[in-house]
């Protein structure tokens, strides 16, 4: 019988054998395709590896700004997509060295539990195991209106994947997704339309930030439909035929549709877990309703995001090996849209505080005064710092700007350690840094800012 079995690879599966083997326990992962998930191998690093090249083309068209005229550049799509899979696949690698050293067991193949305390592998092999960590992941969601029958109905992972970039393309969903697709697309000439439900992109993100991101969109030349509802997809034979709810319908050669994703859980469905919705249920240390049965990643509540299924995976490894009880944080949680400029945040958004009856006091803060920002020509955006007006500590912060998606993790450890504004004021950052914005904000809510009105 195996002490623990971690079924799933991605960074929440493979975070756990990883920190389990740490402490000492053999450890069985259970992986149907490869270590990384969809994060690693068909999201959050083959995107960004995209998005370089589109903010490398937008640097070249803004050269002039620093006396340096670039007339002729092209670029080749298909060499892109060579760069993209070997930063996939070596980090793939690494991935499994790690696994090699520390003498974790993995299976390849597709883990089914039939019972309790019992798993099957592609039919064949089974497994008994004490305990067991599902980390299964997600996938794209396509709402039944949208699921025609078409090659030219995509998700990210075909987006990923296309042989040639298209001359247009239609995004349905202006979520992370939809909105870092929507970028990545037009930097690299390509005409997009995005559609989104709301009256704004990014919803559930600071309503400020997300419109002034909107403007930055529309000037690239992106057409933004928003309070729109499509009612139709029609395939045709080179594309599809958008139907809208006022009446109006377009044709597009592609449509990606990113209005979400969805847990997997059909490999467990035997065990009758307690469910919240469609994710799995936990306690805050993350066990299900079934003893010996842990859940951590996009099953379970709240974002899903990598970082979030990482440190699940690391916790629930400690609080089982150790038998730590400790708690999953999961308010604390910095969200990222690698955009240009980068949305970030952490902590509540006011929308959400007025909803919660808490009161609250605001500062923001734009990027241009800060001498590093304006030497990069990043001079765009803003800094928002929402506070407590009682004891002077941090309830959110949200950034638009270029490296917000850096800059936000100087805020993590103060508002996790709950410290308050006296005590990030009390800190010295180093001149000239974009981090001087987080001193430079908090001394403005404190009434002690030298550098801002």
């Amino acid at each position: 019988m195996e002490k623990l079995v971690v079924l799933g690879g991605g960074p929440g599966g493979y975070a756990s054998a990883l920190r389990a083997s740490q402490l000492g326990c053999q450890v069985t992962l259970i992986e149907e395709k490869e270590l990384g998930g969809v994060c690693l191998n068909e999201g959050c690093i083959p995107t960004k590896a995209l998005i370089k090249v589109a903010r490398f083309i937008e640097e070249i068209k803004k050269s002039k700004r620093l006396a340096i005229e670039i007339k002729d550049y092209r670029w080749d799509w298909n060499k892109i997509q060579i760069r993209k899979k070997q930063i996939v696949e070596r980090l793939r690698q690494g991935l499994n060295a790690l696994f090699k050293s520390r003498k974790i067991n993995l299976i390849k193949g597709k883990g089914k539990i039939i019972k309790p305390n019992k798993i099957i592998i592609n039919e064949e092999q089974e497994i008994n195991y004490e305990k067991i960590i599902l980390a299964t992941g997600s996938r794209a969601f396509i709402p039944p209106l949208f699921n025609c029958s078409s090659p030219y109905l995509l998700t990210s992972r075909e987006a990923l994947a296309l042989t040639e970039l298209p001359e247009e393309i239609s995004i349905i969903g202006a979520g992370v997704v939809g909105c870092e697709f929507a970028y990545l697309f037009s930097a690299m000439g390509v005409s997009v339309t995005l559609v989104e439900l709301e009256d704004h992109i990014l919803p559930g993100a600071d309503k400020k930030c997300a419109l002034l991101l909107e403007g930055f969109l529309r000037k690239m030349g992106i057409k933004l439909y928003l309070s729109t509802k499509i009612t139709n997809l029609i395939p045709e034979e080179k594309g599809i035929q958008i139907k809208l709810e006022n009446g109006k319908n377009w044709f597009s050669p592609l449509v990606l549709v990113a209005v979400g994703r969805e847990p997997v859980v059909e490999a467990f469905d035997t065990l009758n877990l307690e469910k919240e919705g469609k994710v799995i249920k936990v306690n805050e240390y993350l066990q299900t309703s079934l003893e010996g049965v842990y859940a951590v990643g996009d099953i379970t509540a709240g974002p899903q995001l990598a970082h979030k299924a990482i440190a699940q995976g690391k916790l629930v490894a400690e609080n089982i090996i150790k038998g730590d009880k400790k708690s999953f944080l999961s308010t604390i949680i910095p969200s990222c849209v690698y955009t240009h400029p980068e949305y970030a945040s952490i902590g509540k958004t006011e929308e959400t505080l007025e909803r919660e009856n808490i009161k609250f006091k605001t500062i923001t803060l734009p990027i241009q005064i800060n001498g590093r920002a304006l030497c990069e020509e990043e001079k765009e955006g803003f800094i928002k710092l929402i506070y407590s007006p009682y004891d002077k500590k941090i309830l959110g912060v949200h950034m638009l700007s270029a490296l917000a998606t850096e800059l936000i993790s100087l805020v993590i450890p103060f508002i996790q350690a709950g410290a308050t504004l006296d005590v990030v004021t009390s800190c010295i950052y180093p001149h000239p840094t974009m981090s001087e914005l987080w001193g430079e904000i908090v001394d403005k809510a404190l009434g002690q800012s030298i550098h801002s009105l």
